[in-house]
């Protein structure tokens, strides 16, 4: 069982009565912070909008060639494991100052379908609205992670691959660093 001074960076409003009842919320609680103003004010717009989908960011790209699946999840797993930026979400988000809470693991929310057999025509008309409809489901802020993956296999060599996630987490300046990591 944790105690407030277990977590020097969070605020000093943080007892030991709302602490326990993180833990129960969220049993694998690892790490407390104080979020940034940059965070909440992201955070203050996608609960403005009902969703979360304010700031939610997309990268997609198509993979040619001999694409092993369950390898590619499990760099993303690694990933995920490996930086707790991936592993974080936000509490007390009715109160004044929000806090980013690590949880020690989550499940990576990754989505694989087979659109083979529709038409080479009709592919990208239907990439561009599920990366639409998947942008606009935006995120519970409350619930780690705050990122999802879909590969979408279009023909024999060549997947799409959707990287959902909300900027929250990570700035630009991050995203070829991931990308860097995963894919070596």
């Amino acid at each position: 069982s944790f105690t407030p001074s277990d977590f020097p960076s969070s605020s000093s409003d943080i007892d030991q009565s709302y602490l326990d009842a993180l833990q129960e919320s969220y049993p694998g609680l690892e790490r407390l912070y104080v979020s940034t103003p940059m965070q909440q004010g992201m955070i203050f717009f996608g609960l403005m909008d009902g969703n979360g989908s304010s700031y939610t960011s997309q990268s997609h790209m198509d993979l040619v060639g001999n694409v092993d699946v369950a390898a590619f999840r499990r760099a993303w797993e690694l990933s995920i494991a490996r930086h707790d930026v991936f592993r974080t979400c936000f509490v007390g988000l009715e109160s004044e100052l929000i806090h980013q809470l690590v949880v020690d693991r989550v499940d990576l929310p990754f989505v694989e379908e087979d659109w083979r057999d529709i038409p080479v025509d009709q592919q990208e008309e239907r990439l561009q609205r599920y990366r639409f409809e998947d942008k606009a489901r935006g995120f519970d802020f409350s619930q780690a992670p705050l990122m999802r993956i879909s590969l979408i296999r279009l023909s024999d060599q060549r997947y799409h691959f959707i990287w959902t996630h909300h900027h929250v987490l990570m700035d630009g300046w991050c995203l070829p660093l991931v990308f860097g990591e995963v894919f070596a």
